[in-house]
């Protein structure tokens, strides 16, 4: 099972980082009704000379940006789900969702790893169940 940092690299050409607001907000600012230009923010244009301020945000443009941000964290996780089921594919439907479960909620907070390393200890007592049981 390869690591969610060697997942990462394979699809580092199809990197999209996460869109700060930031980058698509513009500052426009005025003075005797005219038009200064547009600036980063109101202390550049109000060092400009801008006596008032017009604060743009191009939403069609950043919820693009996010979007593409979204699908590409997708195709990450969609990924490494499928190589850590095809990992434990001896395991049966419902035992593989109970354990991923329950591997998901211990580890997620600390990323996508510590979810396969659950996976990993979980799978094993699973297993030594069913062993029992037979």
């Amino acid at each position: 099972m390869r690591s969610f940092a060697e997942i990462e690299k394979q699809f580092e050409s199809r990197k999209v980082f996460l869109p700060n607001k930031k980058d698509y907000t513009r500052v426009y600012g005025y003075s005797g009704g005219k038009c200064l230009g547009s600036f980063d923010n109101e202390k550049q244009a109000h060092d400009n000379g801008a006596a008032a301020f017009e604060t743009v945000f191009d939403k069609v443009s950043y919820d693009g940006h996010m979007t593409a941000y979204a699908e590409y964290q997708a195709l990450l996780v969609d990924t490494f789900e499928n190589e850590l089921r095809a990992e434990y594919s001896h395991l049966n439907d419902a035992t593989y969702k109970i354990i991923y479960s329950m591997s998901y909620e211990r580890g997620h907070s600390y990323g996508y790893d510590s979810v396969a390393s659950y996976m990993e200890d979980y799978a094993e007592m699973a297993q030594e169940i069913i062993n029992a049981n037979k």
